[in-house]
């Protein structure tokens, strides 16, 4: 798997947050990969969904947020493709960082 760039999906997701109508398509792949969303069809109906419910709240009470470390310490993903999951974990800490904190 390719290497998450951190940055960019973080800046889009937080972006997404406040205006639904900015999310990409990088911030919607690495959105519905997270547990606790779903596809909603393709990134329109995700949009559609989100426009009258909480994203933010969402990605907070994700299984990936509460439990992003397993993604960094789980040999699962350690020895799969560890440079991609570090990078899954990046993203999901400096949303929780973000999120909660500004």
């Amino acid at each position: 798997m390719n290497i998450l760039n951190t940055a960019k999906i973080t800046a889009n997701i937080l972006d997404a947050v406040q205006d639904i109508n900015k999310l990409n398509i990088s911030g919607y792949r690495f959105l519905q990969s997270m547990s606790g969303f779903i596809a909603h069809y393709n990134i329109n109906g995700f949009k559609e969904y989100y426009t009258e419910h909480d994203l933010k709240t969402d990605i907070l009470n994700s299984m990936d947020i509460k439990r992003k470390e397993r993604y960094i310490d789980d040999k699962f993903f350690t020895e799969r493709d560890k440079d991609f999951y570090q990078s899954k974990y990046n993203v999901l800490n400096n949303l929780e960082l973000k999120l909660n904190h500004g």
